[in-house]
């Protein structure tokens, strides 16, 4: 029997199959943890400081992804002006962040061992940072207040403007 809430929404969207597939998911990242942070061994020339990589690398990852999709809803939203674009393009700009800054934060932790100090203005560190500042700026233009159309107009347009850095991040890194 199907059970829902005083409002008729669904008491919860989980199912039992759903369950295991997320327990199994979260046994996988804490073996995966446990590998890369405990067994692995020390590289022969970064040191212990290999180990950071393990996480800098998948965060950056997302980053590319969150962006990717940030300029995938922006525009879709602006052809078809669908509302679910617009959410999806502000939904993958704030995820985007985090996972922007959490790039910079392990990028810079594993720059101080290797490269002696936590930040050099090199292309790859400042067109990370100006990612964050660029995608911190699409979310507060997103908050300043208009009417929905004009406000999704004017963010799915920011965020085009948004992905524009990717390119430069991945050929500066490369």
């Amino acid at each position: 029997m199907n059970q829902t809430t005083t409002g008729g929404s669904p008491a919860h969207t989980g199912s039992r199959g759903s369950r295991i597939v997320g327990l199994l998911a979260a046994g996988g990242a804490v073996a995966l943890l446990v590998f890369a942070l405990v067994l692995s061994p020390a590289d022969r020339i970064q040191g212990e400081a290999v180990r950071l990589m393990y996480l800098h690398v998948p965060a950056a990852i997302c980053m590319y992804l969150c962006v990717g999709l940030l300029g995938l809803g922006s525009a879709m939203w602006l052809v078809k002006k669908t509302p679910g674009w617009d959410v999806l393009a502000a939904a993958a700009a704030e995820v985007g962040l985090v996972f922007t800054a959490l790039t910079l934060l392990t990028g810079m932790l594993w720059g101080r061992p290797t490269w002696g100090v936590y930040w050099v203005w090199d292309a790859r560190l400042t067109t990370t940072a100006m990612l964050a500042v660029l995608l911190a700026g699409y979310l507060a233009l997103r908050r300043v207040p208009a009417a929905a159309e004009s406000r999704s107009r004017r963010a799915a347009v920011a965020g085009l403007l948004v992905v524009i850095d990717l390119p430069l991040i991945h050929y500066s890194v490369t």
